[in-house]
């Protein structure tokens, strides 16, 4: 997201009581953005998004504990997000934007990379093993060009709030039975760009289209497509930032996992059937930049067909 700039500033957000509140599974936390400045000498202050770290241990139980890669531990935490009251809705919707994937929307939102650096995989042996777990809500553009011309200006958030819907705790021991989170807290802060030119840029959203699809089903409509939002006052026919079809991995709500897609087509964007799966996902990889080596077939118990795209969401 620093395309054209030389750096963000930040300004700590707190619920109205704390800015490093106690996280209570099954119950919200709000952090509040009223205190968050609009200006500062000369030049106005644009939301580039919200960068949050919710610290916490982990414990596993020994003997009946899973191996908890990080992507996953994020949707053992929460369970949903809402920025809502901005100026112009709810670019951040409960009903669209779930832990589950979740760092896809990050993902993409940031431009493809990641705020922080992911730790590895939680062991599943016997321990208390402490996190701290940092993520950014993105409510800009990071794959366009210019990501500050899609940033709207932190006067129009003034009464919004971030609402962070933490996962029951059930969720956690369902996927590791005999697991347990204690001592968590999270902190918030606000990413602001200073800029001298004042504009309206467009508002960013992320829609779920939730359709169910049947395993041999060969096509997918999308209804209302560009006209479902949880914005005010915006015109109908949206221009689409991103598209993609969510899996069955690592929770995510979705009837397939990618290594059992064999054909694709998608007829209004004029691409016609291709059966060579890796050269339609060629392009959102080279969009990600240098990759790391995945290790040879050597490596894999088994050869897996979708071992070239390891490392995307």
């Amino acid at each position: 997201m620093l395309v054209n700039h030389t750096g963000y500033q930040f300004w700590p957000l707190s619920t109205g009581s704390s800015d490093n509140p106690t996280l209570t599974q099954g119950s919200p936390t709000t952090f509040n953005l009223d205190s968050m400045p609009t200006f500062t000498d000369a030049l106005a202050y644009y939301l580039m998004g919200l960068l949050v770290t919710i610290t916490g241990v982990y414990t596993q139980a020994g003997g009946t504990g899973v191996a908890t890669p990080w992507d996953v531990l994020f949707r053992l935490l929460v369970d949903s997000l809402e920025v809502r009251n901005a100026w112009h809705g709810t670019p951040i919707s409960v009903n669209f934007v779930k832990g589950s994937f979740f760092r896809v929307v990050e993902y993409v939102g940031c431009g493809f990379r990641r705020p922080v650096r992911d730790r590895g995989i939680v062991p599943a042996a016997n321990g208390a093993y402490s996190f701290a777990y940092t993520f950014m809500v993105p409510l800009c553009a990071g794959v366009s060009e210019k990501p500050h011309h899609t940033a709207l200006l932190a006067l129009f958030f003034k009464k919004a709030q971030l609402q962070i819907n933490v996962a029951a705790a059930s969720v956690g021991t369902t996927f590791s039975p005999g697991s347990t989170f204690t001592s968590l807290a999270a902190r918030c802060s606000a990413v602001l760009l200073p800029d001298k030119e004042l504009r309206l840029g467009p508002a960013v959203e992320w829609v779920d289209y939730q359709v169910a699809a049947a395993a041999g089903q060969t096509q997918i409509q999308l209804l209302s497509f560009g006209n479902q939002t949880a914005l005010n006052g915006t015109e109908r026919g949206a221009g689409v930032l991103f598209l993609g079809p969510l899996t069955s991995a690592i929770g995510q709500p979705g009837s397939f996992s990618a290594d059992t897609v064999t054909k694709f087509s998608m007829p209004w964007r004029s691409q016609v059937e291709l059966q060579h799966i890796p050269s339609f996902l060629a392009q959102a990889l080279m969009a990600m930049g240098p990759q790391r080596p995945i290790g040879g077939t050597v490596n894999q118990g088994v050869a897996q067909a979708n071992s070239d795209t390891s490392g995307f969401p």
